[in-house]
């Protein structure tokens, strides 16, 4: 006879299945709310407090050079992919060799665009996700990153599956622009053609 338990388990419904965030969504949605109408927000606006669920699947980048990053926190999970710290190391060290300039040049568009990257990944057998969102430095330009990976944890250099890109110019909140008297694109300027 099993000893007497006051823990109740109840089975997760398919509804409540799709209310649990994923380290994905959740970053994001923090990112997108700290960013509050701006393109991005800056590196230190981030709250570790609320990210504290997800921060085993966090790596936050610096951009070292134009076409490399370094890792400045990564979460203990992905420091075990290679079985040691990644702290200073470059990002390309959480990848296959050969997938050096895909990764260099999904950085140029994160940094330089700016934009949100989505990498599909994977590892062995293991597939998942890594989502990269950029961030303000102090001196106001886009120099440092935020990155999580969906991936059950395990161990191995990441492979590049493939890639997804989406500017973030033009989705920030701006002053409305003043009307300017004359022909615009919703008014066209009339022209004369002589038959």
């Amino acid at each position: 006879m099993e000893p007497a338990s006051n823990i109740v388990h109840f089975p997760v419904t398919g509804r409540e299945k799709r209310q649990i965030a994923t380290p994905l969504d959740a970053v994001q949605a923090h990112w997108r709310s700290l960013a509050d109408g701006r393109m991005m927000p800056h590196r230190d606006e981030l709250d570790p407090l609320t990210l504290v669920s997800w921060l085993d699947h966090l790596v936050l980048i610096d951009r070292a050079a134009p076409d490399r990053a370094t890792v400045a926190l990564s979460g203990p999970s992905l420091s075990d992919r290679l079985g040691r710290p990644l702290r200073g190391l470059s990002l390309t060290a959480l990848f296959h060799a050969g997938d050096a300039p895909e990764l260099t040049d999904a950085l140029g568009a994160l940094f330089d665009e700016p934009a949100r990257i989505l990498l599909r990944v994977s590892a062995g057998r293991q597939g998942g996700q890594m989502l990269m969102l950029p961030l303000r430095g102090a001196d106001g330009s886009c120099c440092h990153a935020l990155c999580v990976l969906d991936m059950r944890h395990g161990q191995g250099r990441l492979k590049i599956a493939g890639q997804s890109r989406k500017s973030i110019v033009g989705y920030a909140a701006h002053p409305p622009r003043r009307q300017k008297k004359g022909p615009d694109a919703m008014h066209p300027a009339l022209k004369l053609v002589k038959g």
